[in-house]
């Protein structure tokens, strides 16, 4: 049985759907733990709307996503815990592929499934790259998370994965206090600790923004980089290989440095570059994003939404050949 654990923070425009997506879940053996991080919106009322015993109601303060996911599992009656934000959606499937995972490689703590990206326009994207998964065939032991995450998107998204929780526990759960990259630090320590099965097939939904909002600022990343002083911590305790890690850090880093350069903070997105080719010295091409901090916002913006527009239709055509 599996304890599905959503944050829910002001949602009430998409909890419902989310919600419905649970229900139509082909395996139907769940709870549903909704820790209500401070609300101050419908949200509450829209979520006790719905008869369903297995629904369970936790409220806090609102304390970040981290602190209401680290409660959602504490209050988990059982060991699969799967996650999902408040404002995406499972595919009828998903739970059925996890618990099949979870079946054939029980040596497993953590598994996960591929994703699709659905923007406000309902554009789809597909961006994981499965050619560069090793898993042996369209599912499996997923080997060197950290090799794929550094050459694709995350293999491994918030609402399309399932953690023992014991793993969880045993790494503290999520970090607290940490505005931007809690998850990505989270995947990382548990991909140095055990085997992760994985299906390529996409039985999750993420619900984001359209190319043009992308463009935006995000979070501007915080001058001391949490995130990354952990994941450094990682390279004298992880079994993997030293290089992918490194690069998983690189990638960590170009990340700041993306959001740096949406923000036109020139020092910043110097300083990320630095930490970039200190980890993976062949990124060279990191370089045109510093460049761009140093052009006005609207030229930045301009070139920025061209570049994904072409991306985001490679990725597609690529799905469909």
């Amino acid at each position: 049985m599996f304890s599905i654990v959503i944050p829910l923070y002001n949602k009430e425009q998409y909890v419902e759907r989310t919600l419905r997506s649970i229900l139509s879940q082909t395996y139907q053996d769940y709870e549903i733990v909704i820790v209500d991080d401070g609300s101050t919106d419908n949200s509450l009322s829209i979520v006790r709307s719905f008869d369903d015993a297995r629904i369970r109601i936790i409220q806090q303060k609102n304390a970040g996503v981290s602190a209401a996911r680290n409660r959602g599992i504490a209050e988990a009656r059982y060991d699969l815990i799967a996650f999902l934000d408040a404002d995406d959606e499972w595919l009828p499937n998903y739970l059925e592929t996890i618990k099949d995972l979870e079946n054939d490689f029980s040596e497993c703590h953590v598994f996960a499934t591929n994703y699709k990206i659905v923007d406000s326009n309902t554009n789809e994207r597909f961006p994981v790259n499965t050619e560069l998964l090793k898993v042996g065939g369209a599912r499996g032991i997923l080997i060197n998370y950290f090799d794929a995450a550094a050459r694709t998107a995350p293999p491994i998204w918030t609402s399309a994965v399932v953690v023992r929780k014991s793993a969880l526990e045993n790494i503290g759960g999520f970090p607290v206090g940490i505005p931007m990259g809690e998850d990505l630090l989270t995947w990382a320590r548990l991909a140095c600790k055990y085997p992760i099965a994985y299906s390529k097939t996409v039985t999750a939904i993420y619900h984001f923004y359209t190319l043009s909002e992308m463009m935006n600022p995000w979070k501007k990343p915080d001058d001391i980089d949490l995130v990354g002083m952990e994941l450094r911590k990682l390279i004298d305790h992880c079994h993997v290989n030293d290089l992918s890690l490194k690069r998983y850090i690189a990638l960590w880093h170009k990340m700041r440095l993306k959001e740096a350069m949406k923000c036109g903070e020139k020092r910043s997105s110097l300083k990320e570059m630095r930490e970039i080719l200190r980890f993976d010295r062949m990124q060279y091409k990191s370089y045109i994003l510093v460049l761009l901090a140093f052009l006005p916002q609207f030229i930045r913006r301009m070139i920025l939404i061209t570049f994904a527009t072409y991306q985001a239709r490679s990725v597609k055509k690529g799905k469909n050949d």
